[in-house]
Parts: structure tokens; sequence; C-alpha cells
């Protein structure tokens, strides 16, 4: 998957030959095969205030790198750029993620006394030769303060929200766990959504004073290849945790109580429940006008396993409620902290090695957990019918799950070559129709009931039905 930084120490040559001297580059470099609607934000000091005032604009690829370059040209402070992109008519939050550019790390050494004196390409040398299954990074940005790092795809995978492909939770369960991976030096938990602005090169960070750079080593990868290499480190620790444990006893589960067993994991089901979300409220006329605060709860758990601040999370559940709910005025005042807090505080117990029943009982303290969502319960509370649940993918109840499954077996059935009930028989009557010509064909040559009996090896009855049929 290439060289690692201390193979080729490329961080103790010059690195002018491969410094980003303008800011338009990095947005080429980061976005050279994107064709989605790139973002581009600011946090602007108000001349009459003195307050900073926070804005994103919408643009296309070129001009963003313009818009970059003008930033850079005018020594502006706190610009950012969005490392993904969007669909050309919606909103920057993680399901209108159109076009998946990177994994990134954003890492605050500063705050930890070990690494708090290193310059963060010494940093980044330091995770390399300590983390020697992770490739290295396309790019490494001094952010001014920090240390960013960023691995960028060879051909990005482009998101169809509408064909409910599966890039998104495959990415965000790699992002999340490089992320884990790396905490120990810092790496910020809660920069990991798909949604993620990341401070532009050779523009100013206020905070310090000093300019961003980037510098660049020209390694692009495979999206599937890359995501192999993470998730593949992932089952090595979890194995490797799991070895030292005492293995749990099975509980037994009929096939049909556990509706989302074939879900390949947390990151696909809630992801899909919120595709099921929207689908709800366009069959019901394109909003949901009932049960609208239980809805946008529902959605907001989920959407939570992609959000990790209150932010990013009331800009995904804002844009479900404005877009599919009646009269979403007023519902956009919601609190997400505490769902952010919670979800953050599971991902810490997973962290340490807690099964998923151990972290359930420490976050509930013995009461009822609205977060440990099922499909019975959703199904229940949002009156979803059987007709409705045929068009979910995951939030359906046993009827629609028997269905599926007959319908899986039989498909199953024919492309083992068994065939179904009408080729069968089609199949008998035409095998009919020939015997009952034959044996007409023997009694008109002469034959006997008898002999056309032994000539066709069937019983003397046989013979007269057919011959009584022709």
């Amino acid at each position: 998957m290439g060289r690692c930084l201390a193979e080729i120490g490329w961080y103790q040559v010059s690195l002018q030959g491969q410094l980003f001297n303008n800011a338009g580059g990095y947005v080429h470099y980061v976005h050279s095969e994107s064709g989605s609607r790139l973002f581009l934000a600011r946090n602007a000091k108000q001349l009459d205030t003195g307050e900073r005032l926070w804005f994103q604009i919408p643009m296309s690829r070129d001009e963003a790198a313009d818009k970059a370059n003008s930033w850079q040209f005018y020594e502006e402070d706190d610009c950012y750029l969005g490392m993904n992109g969007f669909t050309w008519n919606g909103k920057r939050c993680v399901s209108d993620v159109l076009q998946l550019t990177s994994f990134y790390v954003d890492f605050d050494f500063y705050n930890i006394p070990e690494y708090s004196h290193l310059d963060p390409v010494d940093l980044a040398e330091l995770i390399i030769k300590e983390n020697p299954w992770m490739p290295e990074p396309s790019a490494v940005i001094d952010s001014g303060r920090g240390l960013w790092m960023v691995w960028l795809f060879k051909k990005p995978p482009r998101v169809k929200t509408k064909a409910n492909h599966q890039w998104i939770p495959a990415w965000q369960e790699a992002q999340d766990f490089l992320i884990e991976s790396l905490r120990k030096y810092g790496a910020d938990s809660s920069c990991r959504d798909a949604a993620r602005f990341v401070r532009m090169p050779e523009t100013i960070n206020s905070k310090t004073g000093r300019t961003a750079h980037c510098w660049q080593t020209g390694n692009k990868y495979e999206f599937n290849n890359l995501k192999k290499i993470i998730l593949d480190q992932k089952r090595s620790v979890w194995e490797q945790k799991a070895a030292l444990k005492p293995k749990p006893r099975k509980k037994k589960t009929a096939s049909v109580s556990n509706l989302n067993a074939k879900v390949k994991n947390p990151y696909t089901l809630h992801w899909t429940r919120m595709r099921d979300y929207r689908v709800l409220a366009e069959m019901r006329g394109g909003h949901l006008y009932e049960h609208r605060r239980r809805a946008l709860w529902f959605y907001a758990v989920s959407a939570a396993w992609y959000c990790n601040d209150e932010e990013s999370l009331r800009s995904e559940v804002n844009h479900f409620c404005k877009s599919y709910l009646g009269h979403p005025d007023d519902y956009v005042t919601f609190n997400y902290q505490s769902t952010v807090d919670r979800f953050k505080q599971h991902r810490e117990l997973k962290s340490q090695g807690y099964t998923q029943d151990q972290i359930w009982e420490m976050l509930d303290q013995g009461s009822k957990d609205l977060y440990r969502l099922t499909s019975k319960k959703i199904i229940a509370d949002l009156e979803i019918t059987p007709s409705e649940q045929r068009k979910m993918k995951v939030t359906i109840g046993p009827e629609e799950y028997k269905r599926r499954e007959a319908l899986r077996s039989a498909a199953n059935r024919r492309k083992s070559g068994c065939k179904t009930r009408n080729e069968y028989n089609d199949q008998r009557k035409r095998s009919k129709a020939e015997n009952v010509s034959e044996a007409l064909r023997l009694r008109a040559s002469g034959l006997s009931v008898r002999q056309i009996g032994l000539t066709m090896g069937k019983g003397i009855g046989t013979v007269h039905r057919w011959l009584s049929e022709g």
C-alpha cells in the first residue's frame, strides 16, 4: 500500500518540493476527481463588533480553488475546506454527502504533555513509526496549532442515496477505528463525520497567528484496499482483546425474533434506518404529520452514529426535519447535546473493552433505554403498516421478514435449477399431451390396449384414460 515515512525519510529531506505554495493547489489535490459541490467556510472577524461570524459557501471545485487563493492573497484567517463533496441541491450534512475523498484525523497534541513539545511533522513521523500497519498519509497539515493527517482515494466513491449504496457506513466504520486507534496521540474524537471541515493550508490560524502548511506525498489509495487495511487491524485488535477474556455463554434466539440479524454491523443498520424514515415520509405524502417528535428522535439516535458533535447532529436532524416533517419550525429547537454525550460515553466504554450488554447496563443504570431501539418499537410508535413495511429495508416486522425469507428462498431454488410450480405444471401438461398423442397413434396402427401399455410401459387403466381424453 505504499512505503512508510520512516523508510523513505521524506520528513528528513527538504520539503519545499512537496509543500503546497497556494491554497488552491490543495483544493485540487483533495478534490482532483470531484464532480460534486464543495463547501468553503470562514470564521471571519467582524470589523464593527470584533466578534467572529461563521459562514460557509457552496461552489464548484474551480471556484473553490480561486476563492482559496484569494483568501491566501489577502492573508485571511480561520479558513476551511469541506473534505468531501455534496449534492448540488442539498445541505452540508452527512446524508447529502455525494463523494468521499479520504480518511482524515485531527491531532490536538498540544494538550498532551508527552507530545506537546514536538513539531507536527515530527509527530507524524512518530505516529507512522509506532503504527507500522498504517500506510503513509497522502498529506500532512501543520494547522498552525495541531496536526492533520489525510489519506486520499484514487477514485473517490460516489454515494448514490436513492440507490441506498452502503459507502457511508463502510467509510464511517473505518474512520471511527482509525481515530480510536490514534487517540493516545491526541486524535480528536469529534472530528470524524463525513461533513467535516479541515483548516485551509496557506491561510492563518487566528489562535496562534501562524500560517497553516501542507505537505503531500503524492500517494493515493483505492478505497476498498485502504478500508481493508484499517478494518483488518480493527479485527486483529478485537481478537487480541477477546482472547484475554472468558467467552460468555451464547444466548439462544429464534431467527425471526432478531430481524436485523443479517445486517452487517450497526453502521449499516442505522444508515439504513435513516433511509427508512425518509421513505416513510415519502409514502405518506412527502411529510410526516403524525408522531413527528418520535420520528425526529428516532432519526437523531441513528444519525448520532455519523454525527459526533452537537452542531453536526443538529444540522443533520434539522435537515431531515425541514425536508420530511410537516410544520417543521415547531421541532427545530431540540437539544441534541445529551444524545451526542451519550454516544461518546458508549464509544469510550467500547474502546475500553466492555461488551454491548455491559455498556447498556452501565449507561442505563437499570432503566429502560430509549437509545436501544428495536424494529418492533419503531413500527409500533410510528404505526408503520404492513404495506409500508414492504418499502422498508430493515424496519420490518415478523410477517414481512417471513415473506422476504420465502422470496429469498424461492430465488435461491431458481438459481439451483428448481422449477417453479407453473413451470412444473406446464411440463406435466406437455408430457401428458405427448403420451395421449402416442397412445392414439399406436391404437390407430392396430395395437390392443394391452399391447399399447406394454409398449409405453404404462398400466391398462392409464392407457384407457389417455384414449378417452384423446
